[in-house]
């Protein structure tokens, strides 16, 4: 059930309490229109795909797919990912060539291409067992050289989500509910109920769009970190990419946020040399870190009463055959039960559309298995956020090979 209805004890739902009330109440020509608002939003999920054997595919969380009620292994890590992009892509064909770019970057195999194609084959018997191999899906379609996942809301969860998300943008647009009802006699005490019924049904359909933007902010996160690794991995100097991350994350704070200000402190030690790892993805882990830093002192700003000074500091450190990062803000600092779940994905504190809960997940995932590193964080609530990155000399070749440092 998506957030924002809320069931009641007596195992109905808020939008049958107002159909019962509305049948009670009002004129007949007025009911239809009722009928229609409150039932609009939760019939997206009842249409669905007259198939043999029904699908049903989540994306919005961990991937996972069903058929027939029972799940199904979705494959081996590429596979998955695969999977991903074209679900992603619901409904709009993606050529085989950017399936290459979203998956390896520019350091593709000269295999790429027949990887592609044997793993469409395999997923096509996935959702289709008895396909014949040329045979048109009803799923999933060649078109020249790209191809294209067609689904309903009653089979993917993300084209309910923008179902219900176009939905609510029409229905925001416009207020025949409240029009309808504005003609309607009704007494003092049936008027109040009714108002009460109509703000909460308007409140779902602006929960469900604020859950619909996560969602596409979800499904971009996954876009851009399905890829195994972004381009080639090379020695690189740790301190001109943490300097380089600084100068992207303040200069794209400034631009977001007008009047947004803050002391830079820079500690490298010219000792910390040269790390082999995924430039792009390293970058993207120090983004992440930074303007989560940067957050939290803007945060801790309009709490304060003037006395604040926003501060971030970032510092290198050579620990001989490693190299240590440091990111440290003095903004709001982090509880110790939201401590415990930070790197779990999907999860985070922050409002409905400005967070997908994907950032320090993946940004784990590059640190740990891609460069056979870690990271950890010191947090003091009220106080500051410390997050300490530990990598390997040789930590993209370590990461490769599925080793520890």
């Amino acid at each position: 059930m998506l957030a924002g209805f809320g069931h009641r004890d007596d195992g109905g739902c808020a939008t049958g309490r107002a159909h019962y009330v509305i049948r009670r109440t009002l004129p007949g020509g007025v009911l239809p229109t009722f009928i229609r608002m409150t039932s609009a939003v939760m019939s997206v999920g009842l249409r669905g795909d007259n198939r043999r054997e029904q699908i049903h595919l989540q994306i919005l969380g961990p991937l996972r797919a069903w058929r027939g009620g029972a799940e199904v292994d979705t494959g081996p890590r590429q596979q998955r990912c695969l999977l991903a992009l074209l679900l992603a892509r619901e409904g709009r064909p993606i050529s085989v060539h950017e399936l290459i770019e979203l998956l390896w970057g520019p350091g593709s195999p000269p295999s790429a291409v027949n990887v592609i194609h044997k793993y469409v084959g395999v997923l096509r018997r996935l959702l289709e067992p008895g396909l014949p191999p040329r045979a048109p899906g009803a799923y999933l379609a060649r078109h020249g050289n790209a191809y294209r996942f067609t689904a309903g809301p009653a089979t993917l969860d993300l084209a309910l989500f923008r179902g219900l998300v176009a939905e609510a943008k029409e229905r925001a647009g416009r207020d025949d509910l409240g029009e309808a009802l504005d003609r309607a006699a009704l007494a003092g005490p049936v008027r109040a109920e009714v108002d009460e019924l109509t703000g909460l049904l308007k409140g779902n359909l602006a929960k469900v769009e604020q859950h619909g933007k996560r969602a596409d902010s979800i499904v971009k996160n996954m876009l851009l970190h399905s890829r195994q690794g972004s381009g080639e991995h090379r020695p690189t100097s740790i301190n001109a990419v943490v300097e380089e991350s600084l100068n992207l994350a303040y200069h794209g704070a400034r631009a977001e946020r007008q009047g947004f200000n803050i002391t830079l402190e820079r500690d490298f030690d010219p000792g910390a040399g040269d790390v082999d790892l995924y430039p792009q993805e390293i970058t993207r882990v120090l983004l992440n870190l930074i303007s989560n830093g940067f957050y939290a002192t803007v945060k801790r700003a309009g709490q304060a009463n003037g006395a604040y000074e926003p501060v971030l500091a970032a510092a290198t450190k050579n620990l001989g055959d490693r190299v240590e990062i440091r990111i440290r803000d003095n903004g709001t600092g982090i509880p110790a039960a939201v401590k415990e779940k930070l790197f779990t994905p999907f999860f985070t504190t922050k409002p409905a559309g400005e967070g997908t809960g994907l950032g320090l997940s993946l940004s784990h995932d590059i640190v740990v298995k891609q460069h056979a590193g870690t990271i950890e964080v010191t947090t003091e609530p009220g106080e500051y956020t410390e997050f300490r990155i530990v990598l390997p000399r040789g930590a993209a070749s370590l990461g490769e090979k599925g080793e520890d440092a």
